[in-house]
């Protein structure tokens, strides 16, 4: 973060007074607990890189014709990898039994993103086969990654869905692009 949290800050019960510093390779912490601790967070560069991207994207989708675009194909492997998850969706049907926090087929269906998220990060960063058998073991490089894109689709126990989900999907996204060009201007 850019600077220290000011001297004497109020905090919420429970709430460290500064964020805690962790090392990167635990994968992401929560670090927000009070309102301090989220204007330090917006004064970041992590938060301008979170700015930076959302302008890439809504620029990509607004300004420019799509087949004109330079085909990425980080952009193209991770699409790929989106469709192999949702078609495995039809892997865990939905049973019309009632229940009372959330589907037990999504619980299913996130432990089998788990066990198999090396084959797709491996797939979306360095282009191996989707066919390749699971790794027990990620790079290094991976485990930041790992988390974000396991967060991207909600939690298994919770079941919580739209709480920050998305963000994380962003930020998988930052990690694996590399940095935009210059903007143009349109045609």
């Amino acid at each position: 973060m850019s600077s220290p949290p000011p001297p004497n800050v109020p905090t919420a019960v429970g709430a460290p007074a500064t964020p805690p510093s962790v090392p990167s390779e635990l994968g992401p912490v929560r670090c927000i607990y009070v309102e301090p601790h989220l204007k330090l967070f917006q004064e970041s560069e992590t938060y301008a890189n979170l700015v930076k991207m959302v302008e890439r994207i809504t620029e990509a989708l607004t300004m420019f014709p799509t087949a004109d675009a330079d085909p990425n194909p980080i952009v193209d492997r991770t699409v790929t990898v989106l469709k192999t998850l949702k078609k495995s969706v039809e892997d865990f049907p939905v049973t019309s039994r009632p229940v009372r926090f959330g589907s037990p087929q999504f619980r299913e269906w996130h432990t089998h993103l788990s066990d198999n998220i090396s084959t797709y990060l491996s797939h979306i960063t360095s282009n191996a086969p989707l066919t390749s058998p699971p790794s027990s073991e990620l790079p290094s490089s991976h485990l930041e990654l790992r988390s974000h894109l396991l967060i991207s689709f909600g939690h298994p126990t919770r079941l919580d869905y739209g709480t920050g989900h998305e963000l994380s999907f962003l930020i998988f996204l930052i990690l694996v692009l590399p940095p935009p060009p210059p903007p143009s201007s349109p045609p």
